[in-house]
């Protein structure tokens, strides 16, 4: 799906599909300091939400690192230093999108010296961030894939990628170690085929 559907068609986008198209851009190789800035923001973007921030309430999980106001201000200003270099040549239009509840969807204004392919890339993300879904991006632990996670506690692209990284974990191979020596205790005994 690219952001070129029509206005009937995008009343029935969803923020997951902003996800998949975005993660589809993000593993694929860039070479173009633009496309870098952009996935540097996104990943600083993402890693705000990481955080908590000394003296005030956050959705980041209890074990997350504790920052103080200033840290987070830093961040955020490069963040906007990140995004401030890269849009400044992109134009982007809000279309309402009349549905029972409206929603802004951003459309990207393309014109000379603009990538395209960028552009829907960072439409994805504003569409995201306006959905507040934008901490659904996320790179797999095993793998490095970016993905969109469904849940909010999904930390691989798949469960192969699930599974073959707790296999690796010290603490699975002791219980595999500590069962299998069970096993053949018990086949030595006779009591097991």
């Amino acid at each position: 799906m690219t952001m070129k559907e029509t206005s009937s068609h995008l009343l029935h986008i969803q923020p997951e599909d902003y996800g998949r198209e975005l993660a589809v851009w993000l593993n694929r190789k860039h070479r173009e300091p633009r496309s870098q800035r952009f996935i540097r923001a996104l990943r600083l973007t993402l890693g705000l939400f990481q955080v908590r921030v000394q003296g005030h309430t956050s959705d980041a999980p209890e074990n997350a690192p504790l920052v103080s106001g200033a840290e987070y201000r830093r961040r955020v200003g490069q963040i906007g230093k990140d995004l401030d270099g890269l849009l400044p040549k992109y134009h982007f239009g809000g279309r309402s999108l009349s549905s029972p509840a409206p929603k802004l969807h951003w459309v990207p204004v393309i014109g000379p010296g603009v990538s395209a392919s960028l552009a829907e890339a960072v439409t994805c993300f504003l569409n995201l961030d306006s959905h507040m879904c934008l901490d659904r991006m996320r790179e797999c632990r095993k793998c490095g894939k970016w993905f969109y996670a469904r849940f909010r506690h999904q930390e691989f692209c798949a469960t192969r990628c699930q599974q073959t990284y707790f296999w690796s974990t010290e603490e699975w191979k002791a219980k595999r170690r500590e069962y299998m020596r069970r096993y053949r205790i018990l086949k030595a005994s006779g009591k097991v085929k």
